[in-house]
C-alpha cells in the first residue's frame, strides 16, 4: 500500500513539471503566432492557427512547383534538377500542372 502511494505522488510530481513545461510551449506558441498576425495584418481571433499554416504550406508549395516550372521553361542545359527536386521534396513528373500561372 505505501509503495503504490509513493509511486502515484512521484507520479504526481512529475505530471505537474510536465504540465508547468506544456503550458509555457503552449503561452510562447500563442504569442508567436499572435506577433504573425500583426506581421501579416490578420485577426488572430478570426483566422485559426491551423488554418493560417495551412495557407502558408498551400502557397509555399505552389511558389516551389510554380518556380520549377519557369526554370523548366527557361531551357537551362544542365540544370541540377535531382538537387533542386530533392530539396523541396517534390516530384517533377505530374506538379508542373498543378500551378495556377500556367
Amino acid at each position: 500500500m505505501l509503495q503504490s502511494l509513493i509511486k502515484v505522488y512521484q507520479f504526481v510530481g512529475i505530471a505537474k513539471e510536465q504540465t508547468e513545461v506544456l503550458e509555457g510551449m503552449h503561452k510562447r506558441v500563442i504569442a508567436s503566432y499572435q506577433q504573425m498576425a500583426k506581421y501579416f495584418c490578420f485577426d488572430a481571433k478570426k483566422y485559426a492557427m491551423d488554418e493560417f499554416f495551412g495557407d502558408i504550406k498551400m502557397f509555399i508549395d505552389g511558389f516551389v512547383v510554380c518556380s520549377l516550372y519557369l526554370l523548366l521553361s527557361l531551357n537551362i542545359p544542365h540544370p541540377p534538377w535531382p538537387l533542386l527536386i530533392s530539396d523541396v521534396g517534390l516530384e517533377l513528373e505530374g506538379t508542373l500542372i498543378n500551378c495556377s500561372l500556367l
